[in-house]
């Protein structure tokens, strides 16, 4: 699939927002919090010359959309080969067997997450064939 220039860029600034926003609401010092607006400035520039907007017109979304990080999304990948084996990996922290997985990128497909997850995390290639489902985590009023 190609993505006109315009699109791109956008898709970048949208990367780069959720960055910022990220390192924004975790900083602690005021070296890291500079550093983090500026990236959101730069995010701010490239979506207005996508955009076609004016960085004045967008500077009232700075804190009410630029300053959001994005949701955390998250994919595992049940891996499962002819034999009907699935591919478990022994997570370093709990050291318990999970499915390999993890945190979607921005601009990321879920089929596209989880293959890179699962690759990154076992060095074994897949393909995406089907969803199986969509989880949310909260938990359930009565």
């Amino acid at each position: 699939m190609s993505m006109n220039l315009a699109a791109k860029i956008a898709l970048w600034a949208d990367r780069l927002r959720d960055v910022s926003a990220q390192g924004l609401r975790f900083a602690e010092n005021n070296y890291d919090k500079t550093r983090y607006r500026a990236i959101q400035d730069t995010a701010m520039e490239m979506y207005a010359l996508a955009s076609g907007e004016t960085l004045e017109s967008l500077e009232p979304l700075r804190e009410t959309l630029f300053s959001r990080p994005t949701p955390f999304t998250v994919g595992d990948a049940a891996v499962i080969d002819s034999a009907g084996r699935i591919l478990l990996m022994q997570r370093t922290d709990d050291h318990k067997w999970a499915m390999p997985g993890g945190a979607l990128e921005v601009g990321e497909t879920p089929a596209a997450g989880v293959v890179r997850e699962a690759f990154e995390e076992t060095g074994v290639h897949s393909q995406a064939i089907a969803l199986v489902g969509v989880f949310d985590s909260r938990p359930m009023s009565a």
